[in-house]
């Protein structure tokens, strides 16, 4: 028999595979003379190519599992991290904060109790949700029996109880067969029987380190259905609950970001027979669905590498992420790296999902647990996000054969491209503004487009004091360009009204052309009337200073507004806690169809 061609069992190419064995029977010496392309014998062959094709796509698949890298299903990720002491985030609860008065409180009162679990019920879609307090609250006579800062979570409280009955079982696991738990509301109280008012509540463990035979812990986990599991010590790393005890999980089960950007409530509770008024301190935010896979891929080494303390920036970004499980965005630096330098100091920028930055208690309990961690006398501070709007013009020539597009319907379409740019690009931190990124995805469109050009400029917004006479000061991320003739015009402004000799008029700012100084002016009939000069730009260092100047009204929404050309159109990278944004509403398309 002559020498055979090998066949690569592992080849994932369904031809090549069915190549290789015609080629291999064909060289049989039975088969020499055989047909193997309008025969029994062709069929033959399709069924064992079909057979290793599906094999090898089988044995490529497992291989692939078994690695933190290339694994695809959630339960391999999941399996993966628990080695390496990660729990992936659960989903999350939108949280609101309000002040809930008593109404109509006799003088000397005593102190009023809020309880935990008072129901409140909002609605947004046309979706009724209810939110629930997690913790006791008082008010006062000297605080006019209100309760202030008070944190509504969003969710169905829920409790699952399990019976202790296996003593020869080392390792027992409850399981809570629910998806949509959100685990920082989990509560573990273990009674000693059915029936049994003696309880002791159980805490989540953080730290094996710290744990002993009498440690009232329990362990969390997440299991390959993708139910998480309670599990508690053997009697050294942590107490376990003796058998006949009742064991009962509390927790709330969370729509998770559906119920986001609500800001109105009622409830039909009262407090000692008193009814209740709700005032809204920030609408819900911040609630979001269980980590990803990419991200637990991401965040399971970086936890590791850390070893539960705190010494790089990646332990704090590894550790931040897996205390707040619905980060959006993170950037941490350490103090040499601030401006101006602030030695033993470490800063951290984080805004949630939903939401513009961490709420207080959120701070509170960080900065608790990273003193815990840290190697050296670290202090956190943190920084609420801040945003570059940027302002995008493209010009873009077409051809108007190839496609069934109206030119509306193309500027729409266009616009949604920068849209979805703003959105995928620059979601992060560290996310740099590529002009000619744009670009290639405006000529990527469609075949229709033959070429694109766009003008970046950057947008800050001011939200000076009304009727107040005033100065103030702000910066862009990068150099402004600097006027370079008598008619170049680097910064404009949307109009804010300003009494000029008793008259209210919508009053402008611009550079004066060809220079720095700031005037500001007013329209009146086909003239422009200056009324002063009102500030400089600082170009290389990106600096704006404005005033004084009195306004009475502008944009609620979005202030005044001040559009500025940078230096460079190439590229925009921010710094720190600063995100880049895209002001969509301002977004211009023109079009035009090309020769």
């Amino acid at each position: 028999m002559p020498s055979n061609p090998q066949i690569t069992t592992a080849e994932l190419d369904f031809d090549t595979l069915l190549e290789a064995i015609k080629s291999y029977m064909s060289q049989h010496e039975d088969l020499l003379d055989a047909n193997f392309d309008g025969s029994v014998l062709a069929q033959i062959a399709d069924v064992l190519a079909y057979n290793t094709h599906l094999l090898a796509l089988v044995a490529n698949f497992s291989l692939n599992e078994t690695f933190l890298d290339s694994a695809q299903l959630r339960s391999s990720l999941v399996s993966h991290a628990k080695p390496l002491g990660y729990v992936p985030n659960s989903k999350t609860a939108s949280l609101a904060i309000i002040d809930v008065a008593a109404l109509s409180v006799p003088a000397a009162t005593a102190d009023l109790t809020l309880s935990a679990l008072t129901e409140f019920s909002a609605s947004i879609d046309d979706e009724t949700y209810t939110f629930y307090t997690l913790e006791d609250y008082v008010a006062t006579e000297a605080g006019d029996y209100t309760f202030e800062d008070v944190e509504i979570y969003e969710g169905t409280w829920k409790t699952k109880k399990f019976f202790v009955d296996n003593a020869d079982d080392d390792y027992p696991i409850y399981v809570i067969p629910d998806f949509n738990i959100d685990t920082d509301t989990i509560v573990v109280v273990v009674r000693d029987g059915i029936g049994s008012t003696d309880l002791e509540t159980y805490v989540r463990a953080t730290a094996i380190t710290d744990l002993d035979s009498d440690s009232a812990v329990y362990f969390l986990q997440e299991s390959p259905r993708g139910y998480y599991e309670i599990a508690f010590g053997e009697g050294i790393s942590g107490k376990r609950p003796p058998v006949g005890s009742i064991v009962e999980v509390s927790y709330l089960a969370t729509n998770d970001k559906d119920a986001n950007g609500i800001s109105s409530f009622t409830t039909t509770a009262t407090v000692d027979g008193f009814d209740l008024s709700i005032s809204t301190i920030t609408a819900s935010a911040g609630g979001a669905d269980r980590e990803s896979i990419e991200s637990i891929r991401f965040n399971a080494p970086l936890l590791r590498s850390s070893q539960n303390r705190l010494v790089t920036v990646n332990d704090f970004s590894a550790f931040v992420n897996n205390q707040i499980s619905n980060i959006e965005a993170l950037n941490i630096w350490g103090g040499e790296d601030n401006d101006p330098p602030n030695y033993g100091h470490v800063y951290i920028a984080a805004k949630p999902v939903g939401s513009d930055g961490l709420s207080a208690i959120q701070k509170t309990q960080l900065e608790a647990l990273i003193r815990e961690r840290s190697v050296i006398d670290l202090r956190p501070v943190f920084v609420d996000p801040s945003y570059q709007y940027l302002v995008v013009e493209a010009d873009v020539v077409y051809d108007s054969s190839k496609t069934s597009l109206s030119e509306s319907q193309l500027k729409t379409a266009l616009a949604s491209v920068i849209e979805t740019y703003g959105d995928d690009e620059l979601a992060d931190f560290d996310s740099v503004f590529y002009l000619s990124k744009l670009l290639s995805d405006l000529d990527d469109y469609s075949n229709a487009i033959l070429g694109s050009t766009a003008t970046v400029f950057f947008q800050n917004r001011l939200f000076p004091t009304l009727n107040a006479r005033d100065s103030y000061e702000f910066s862009t991320v990068e150099a402004i360009k600097t006027p370079s003739t008598s008619t170049d015009s680097v910064l404009t402004s949307t109009g804010f009204s300003t009494v000029v000799n008793s008259v209210t008029v919508t009053a402008f700012i611009r550079n004066i052309p060809g220079s720095t100084t700031l005037e500001m002016y007013y329209i009146s009939g086909s003239s422009e009337v200056i009324i002063s000069n009102v500030g400089s730009i600082d170009s290389s260092m990106g600096s704006v200073s404005v005033g004084p100047f009195t306004p009475t009204a502008y944009d609620a929404t979005k202030g005044i507004q001040f559009t500025i050309t940078p230096q460079s159109q190439t590229a925009i990278s921010p710094l720190r806690n600063l995100l880049l944004r895209i002001d969509t509403d301002e977004t211009a398309v023109s079009v035009t169809k090309g020769v």
